[in-house]
């Protein structure tokens, strides 16, 4: 976000070694998604009607990737998963057409990620 890397993420020990960002996050990798541990970025702020300039990079290693971006709003409340963890909307630049979310939620295990509600965020 604006040049300061927030999170950086990956399946192997190389993770983070290229921007030296690692979570401080007491839940970091203590809930799980998927088949994998979550990893807890940085807080930062975003103000209505303030661009910002924000790169997500996605990288795979030759096998079957999968990834997911949630957003938590400091302050929310959101209701807790089978294993305690927030259940937060996923990051969204429009609204998930029905068909598509139904393609979504076949491959989610239920509970993991909310789809209808939350933030919207616009594209400049």
């Amino acid at each position: 976000i604006n040049k300061q890397v927030v999170i950086d993420e990956g399946w192997n020990e190389w993770a983070g070694e290229v921007t030296g960002w690692r979570s401080s996050d007491k839940d970091d990798l203590k809930y799980g998604m998927g088949h994998s541990g979550v990893t807890i970025g940085d807080w930062f702020e975003l103000e209505a009607e303030v661009p910002v300039v924000m790169e997500v990079l996605l990288e795979e290693d030759g096998g079957t990737g999968a990834f997911m971006l949630v957003i938590e709003q400091e302050g929310e409340y959101y209701p807790e998963n089978r294993e305690g963890a927030p259940v937060l909307p996923v990051f969204k630049t429009a609204e998930i057409p029905a068909s598509v979310r139904a393609e979504i939620e076949y491959t989610l295990i239920r509970g993991e990620v909310e789809l209808e509600v939350g933030p919207t965020f616009n594209v400049y």
